[in-house]
């Protein structure tokens, strides 16, 4: 009688309850094998029978054999290899007397060692199994299969996630993919830590099988798992080549909440605002809402920043109140702030922000934040007046504020949109006498081009006219400043030479 090694517990058992420990007094444990011992094993029987031995055969079947093995001979390899040889020998060998070697002859195109043992597995392991069973184990097997033919060890939660088999079923298949010696399960600290392909051999047979498309969609999902497993245990987000690979390949993984979220972050740590973040168009709306609200309190800046981006990319206005409560807070950092500022430019419009915009021009301490509110506070006034003709001379008196700002970008800003957003005949006299103190050329210039608008516009003709023929012709003026001028008088047919 023989039987495997994980039985000799219940032969314990059943030995103890009969009183049979005689069972136990001739017994012989079959370890692997050396070069040696297999040379004989497959020898002798062969000679017995008198059929002539391929030493050379015989000597390469033993090194594919310890392939497969670890560097030993594992017995049931053994056992099947040679059984299939001799099966083929006795199919070649069609007289009565033996006229062929046991050699080289009896491998048909492909076949190794390795070949044979994973074709006699893949038949046996479906052994009991129903049709809709085996298709699971497939399955299974599939995502145990790592990208060019290594082993995957995947836990039973993650099994599940990749293959969508209910938890009790998975596990029932599992264990008889364990008992047909296909799968054995990792164990660390006496814990089942997961479940892996019993050897490399296995998994590379198994990925030979596949099409170009399916070993493509194989090496998308390895990159994934991977990258989804370093975030999930050390919190370390994909990197750029990784998720230029999963962007081209999207169609190839189907994702839940968790994963989603993994991609979206990590885009957001790459794809900066202005670059294409594929991630962003391939996620439904509400996931990609979703997960944006959470991250726009990342503890990370830039994807807290990118979040925000993303939000106003949608251009939803229920999503304003949310930004306008981040540019109040004074918990969150300038660029955040300014992140949210920014979506008022030309994604979102609501009457609530003017007053958040105004404190901001008037008090932040970054000038960043005051020139994007600036900005930010005319394009949002724009799109009121279209409803209400007299909300801008209500309200402009802030932009006149911004042009005596302490930083000369912030001035700019100021006078920018005062000559192509908010172009009103309030603002002549406020751009005239700022021009009057004004030091840096590049606001100088931004007024002169402001006050170039209004004269287009046959906004006080004569005192803009007069101002910028003094600007024109003025030396201690700086050239740039003068050709604006000069440029404004002759588009309204005014020549000063």
């Amino acid at each position: 009688m023989s039987l495997r090694e994980d039985y000799i517990g219940i032969l314990w058992d059943w030995q103890h309850k009969y009183k049979l420990e005689a069972a136990w007094l001739h017994q012989y444990r079959i370890k692997r094998f050396d070069d040696e011992k297999a040379y004989e094993i497959i020898t002798e029987p062969l000679f017995k029978l008198g059929i002539k031995v391929d030493t050379s055969f015989i000597k390469q079947l033993i090194t594919e054999l310890k392939i497969i093995g670890d560097g030993l001979i594992y017995p049931p390899y053994l056992q099947i290899v040679c059984s299939k040889l001799y099966e083929e020998y006795k199919n070649q060998n069609t007289t009565e007397r033996p006229s062929i070697e046991f050699g080289k002859n009896l491998y048909k195109g492909t076949d190794s060692a390795g070949s044979i043992s994973v074709e006699y597995l893949s038949e046996s392991m479906f052994d009991g199994l129903t049709f809709e069973r085996k298709s699971l184990v497939i399955s299974i097997l599939d995502a145990l299969t790592g990208s060019g033919g290594l082993r995957n060890i995947l836990t039973i939660d993650e099994i599940i996630r990749y293959t969508g088999i209910d938890k009790n079923e998975a596990q029932q298949l599992i264990e008889h993919l364990i008992s047909r010696k296909i799968v054995h399960a990792g164990v660390e600290a006496d814990s089942v830590n997961g479940y892996e392909l019993v050897h490399d051999f296995l998994s590379k047979k198994f990925f030979e099988k596949l099409g170009t498309e399916e070993k493509e969609a194989k090496t998308t999902k390895e990159i994934f798992r991977k990258a989804f497993q370093e975030w999930s245990k050390h919190g370390i987000l994909a990197s750029k080549n990784s998720l230029e690979i999963l962007s081209n390949n999207i169609n190839q993984l189907t994702l839940n909440d968790e994963e989603w979220k993994f991609l979206i972050k990590s885009s957001l740590t790459i794809f900066w605002f202005g670059e294409e973040n594929k991630f962003i168009d391939f996620i439904e709306k509400d996931k990609l809402v979703k997960i944006c609200l959470e991250l726009i309190n990342d503890e990370n800046e830039g994807i807290a920043t990118n979040a925000i981006r993303t939000l106003g990319r949608l251009k939803d206005n229920k999503f304003a109140p949310i930004l306008i409560n981040i540019i109040e807070s004074s918990e969150k950092t300038a660029p955040i702030r300014q992140a949210a500022i920014d979506q008022f430019w030309f994604s979102l419009r609501d009457v609530k922000i003017l007053d958040p915009l105004k404190i901001i021009i008037q008090n932040a301490r970054e000038y960043k934040l005051r020139k994007s509110a600036v900005y930010a506070f005319a394009t949002n006034l724009q799109e009121l007046s279209k409803h209400d003709e007299t909300i801008v001379d209500k309200q402009i008196d802030i932009i006149y504020e911004a042009l005596d700002d302490s930083n000369a970008l912030v001035r700019r800003e100021a006078a920018d949109v005062l000559r192509y957003i908010l172009i009103s005949r309030k603002s002549v006299g406020p751009l005239i006498n700022k021009l009057k103190n004004e030091f840096s050329f590049s606001c100088r210039k931004a007024i002169v081009i402001a006050l170039g608008s209004l004269l287009k516009k046959n906004e006080s003709v004569k005192i803009i006219t007069s101002i910028l023929k003094k600007v024109a012709t003025d030396n201690k003026e700086d050239y740039r400043v003068r050709e604006e001028a000069n440029r404004s008088l002759t588009e309204i047919g005014v020549n000063i030479r």
